[in-house]
């Protein structure tokens, strides 16, 4: 009989601590199962903030595109020089004023031009101010008003009369090839032509 009480009491303790130990074991796989699912969350969290932030940035490319799709119909070109003389002339015609354009600077990026009004000071300003309106980019770096005439005329002549002036000094930003650009272009071209007609 004590044999037996010994037998059940010790298959009792190994029962308790088998089941002991399995319940260690599905606590500590809870205990992995959440740390793994929290490091599963973090992972999409991260990757879906890179997808909202790409998607940010792709939308951000689109707007500067669009800005420099923008800014560069508005740089003049140098073929279309003439046509930008004729603008200024059309608006300083509009605003009822005399103008006339001088080429102070020539560069390979950029030209500046001195741009000489002469009417009544509330066509001058108009004129001025058009001038940042106009559909090339510009840049107005200086303007200046003042006045012309009032001298003496010639013996038994009338005064000459007061006149206001504008002084507007322009920066203007060029796109396009430069001359010596399109003939070595154009140089290459043919060249790159004559080669080929000597092989064939």
């Amino acid at each position: 009989m004590k044999i037996f009480r010994n037998s059940f009491f010790l298959i009792s303790l190994i029962l308790l601590l088998a089941s002991g130990g399995a319940l260690w074991f599905f606590v500590q796989q809870v205990f992995a199962t959440k740390i793994s699912y929290q490091q599963e969350r973090e992972k999409v969290a991260e990757l879906e903030e890179r997808a909202r932030l790409a998607d940010a940035l792709e939308s951000r490319w689109e707007t500067v595109q669009e800005d420099k799709k923008i800014v560069e119909k508005a740089i003049l070109q140098r073929k279309d020089l003439p046509v930008f003389f004729e603008t200024i002339e059309a608006t300083a015609s509009a605003a009822g004023v005399t103008e006339t354009t001088t080429v102070q600077e020539k560069g390979e990026h950029e030209m500046r031009f001195l741009l000489q009004a002469s009417g009544q000071f509330p066509n001058l300003y108009v004129f001025v101010t058009h001038l940042n309106v106009l559909p090339t980019l510009i840049f107005l770096e200086e303007v200046s008003f003042s006045f012309k005439g009032g001298a003496s005329g010639a013996r038994g002549s009338s005064p000459v009369a007061i006149q206001p002036v504008a002084n507007a000094v322009v920066r203007v930003p060029l796109g396009g090839l430069l001359e010596s650009e399109v003939v070595e272009g154009s140089a290459e071209t043919n060249k790159k032509d004559t080669a080929g007609d000597e092989d064939e």
